[in-house]
């Protein structure tokens, strides 16, 4: 479905998406909830970064989500950018074609880098 590779434009707009929608995990509320006085062994240590780690993705997913409309135009104009289509048939995607879009663009090396 992309096109083509992020440029500096998108970036500005995923840049402007993620203050908007108000992308951040909470890292000090989620690891405060980590019982440090458990950690003995390489496991545990394994198993509370597991469980940090969720934690992270299931906070930053929920905000996207609750806080996406503040955002909208933005988003669509990405979409709009980086597939090539109007910002009409944009706005009539189905949920399929925009989960396709979003898993492709979060498995680009480009996005990840953008992360990073």
């Amino acid at each position: 479905m992309i096109i083509r590779e992020m440029n500096l434009e998108d970036v500005f707009l995923l840049s402007e998406v993620i203050d908007k929608v108000g992308l951040q995990a909470d890292i000090d509320r989620l690891t405060g909830k980590v019982k440090m006085n458990k950690l003995e062994s390489l496991d545990d240590a394994k198993e509370i970064g597991k469980t940090a780690v969720v934690g992270i993705m299931v906070d930053l997913i929920n905000k996207l989500v609750s806080g996406l409309h503040k955002a909208k135009s933005q988003v669509m104009q990405l979409i709009s950018n980086l597939t090539g289509q109007n910002l009409d048939t944009v706005a009539k995607m189905n949920i399929r074609q925009i989960k396709e879009f979003f898993t492709e663009l979060t498995s680009q090396e480009q996005f990840k880098d953008f992360f990073k």
